[in-house]
């Protein structure tokens, strides 16, 4: 089938895409007269959304301020389609061991789980107090002592941190696929859109850190909501938790897993030419309490394929916002009247004049540091020095500074931007 029949991006703020999937048409159910009839309905996703690595960062599952205007077009999204049911999938780069990718991308998505139905607890199991009071404090939230310990004050300021973050949706577990019992899961990294070349693997003196192999892999650290049809039930739902271990992730591996996930000379990323007729399908059997495959086998070394769940690939057969974009770092120092640098600012970044493509930060000690879309031409940056004990609120005007860039990543090096 063409590429026509991809999903429609519909929304993109370079750090969330989402959009609807082509779905299948409606058809008429012919049936036998028999004293019982299986219906096998088709486990296809309806829409699709994903909040990209900004929002954490490598290795972090804190979710940052900037992820408010992701949450808005997941809001959008949800009241698009009603009554779907949603299944939130937690992903990693292929930094560290599966074990441990398994249990950090599960906790991503189950972040997200806590935001929408407002459950706190979630976050006092996955995060440590500690490290999320100084967050919460930074971003002037009120936590009580930062002492690593779960009081009355820390739960107030991450409920209302929660409410910020996803003011327009507040969801039950209700709305989620399984009741709530299927509603998140971590996919370790074993479905990455970027496989990175060896020569990728270099420390960077001068930062201090894997600079070039954190920017490559960044497109691989994300969270995908699928909704899915009203009325959707999976009775044997074949992705296990974190705590199961990753033996079931494996039982769905395809055959070439392996092969899949090494790296070779030169990177390699998913090209979602295909679409789910292409690859089989999965099936409901919600009588028979069962998950089976159907439909022809799929070719599995084709050179885009980068997923090695079978399962997870179906899903994601049509969702547009399951592709890579290509990106670059953006660094600089940002200065007040004076030009007195080192102080935390409040910035907005707008790109080629698209107000669906703003960013909303906070910089650290006066630096901006942010990834951006290599296809962009400019972009403008708006921002202000903050205030001691103003919070973080990106639908303030009063930015009373602001420069233009001209962005052209085609040369190697530039002193003068502007």
């Amino acid at each position: 089938m063409a590429n026509s029949s991809l999903s429609h991006v519909s929304l993109s703020s370079h750090l969330a895409l989402a959009g609807a999937h082509s779905g299948e048409p409606s058809q008429a159910r012919l049936v036998a007269r028999v004293g019982r009839n299986t219906i096998r309905q088709s486990l296809r996703p309806v829409a699709s959304w994903k909040l990209e690595d900004p929002a954490f960062g490598f290795g972090g599952r804190i979710i940052k301020p900037t992820a408010r205007p992701a949450f808005s077009q997941l809001a959008r999204l949800v009241e698009e389609n009603p009554a779907c049911p949603i299944a939130l999938f937690g992903h990693t780069d292929p930094v560290g061991g599966d074990e441990d990718n398994k249990k950090l991308s599960e906790d991503r998505a189950k972040a997200i789980y806590g935001v929408l139905v407002r459950d706190t607890a979630i976050w006092k199991e996955i995060y440590n107090a500690g490290d999320l009071q100084e967050h919460l404090a930074r971003w002037d939230y009120q936590p009580g002592r930062i002492d690593g310990v779960w009081g009355p004050l820390t739960e107030e300021a991450v409920l209302e941190y929660m409410e910020d973050l996803s003011p327009e949706t507040a969801l039950e577990p209700a709305c989620f696929l399984g009741e709530g019992a299927q509603a998140f899961q971590g996919c370790s990294n074993f479905n990455p859109l970027r496989i990175i070349a060896p020569e990728m693997e270099v420390w960077d003196e001068v930062t201090g850190d894997y600079e070039t192999r954190n920017l490559e892999n960044g497109p691989n650290r994300r969270v995908v909501a699928f909704l899915f049809p009203p009325g959707t039930r999976v009775p044997a739902w074949p992705c296990p938790k974190a705590t199961e271990g990753i033996g079931g992730c494996r039982a769905q591996f395809c055959a070439d897993a392996g092969d899949r996930r090494r790296s070779r000379d030169q990177p390699r990323e998913r090209r979602p030419e295909k679409t789910g007729e292409e690859y089989g399908e999965w099936r409901a059997i919600a009588l028979a309490g069962s998950l089976e495959r159907t439909g022809p086998e799929k070719d599995y070394t084709a050179a885009d394929d980068t997923f090695c769940c079978r399962f997870y690939e179906m899903l994601a057969a049509d969702a547009g916002c399951e592709r890579t974009r290509d990106l670059t770092w953006l660094t600089l120092s940002l200065v007040d009247t004076a030009k007195f640098p080192g102080f935390e600012a409040d910035y907005i970044l707008t790109f080629d004049d698209d107000d669906q493509t703003q960013r909303y930060g906070l910089s650290e000690n006066g630096w901006l540091r942010e990834w951006v879309p290599v296809e962009a031409a400019h972009c403008i940056i708006e921002w202000r020095k903050r205030p001691c004990a103003t919070r973080y609120d990106p639908q303030d005007e009063d930015y009373p500074h602001s420069v233009t860039l001209d962005l052209d990543w085609r040369l190697e090096d530039f002193t003068d931007v502007g």
